[in-house]
């Protein structure tokens, strides 16, 4: 299971960032915030 999280940038107009986080198994029940998981993710465009 993945939860994402878009957010924007203050500093730099235009740039995007995507956090995610990935739950150690198949639900998302253990998974509250995109800062937890057995794998956190940040994708910035």
């Amino acid at each position: 299971c993945f939860i994402y999280e878009k957010t924007s940038s203050h500093h730099r107009p235009g740039e995007v960032t995507y956090l995610l986080a990935q739950s150690g198994d198949s639900t998302c029940s253990a998974l509250n915030s995109v800062y937890e998981g057995s794998r956190t993710i940040k994708l910035t465009r």
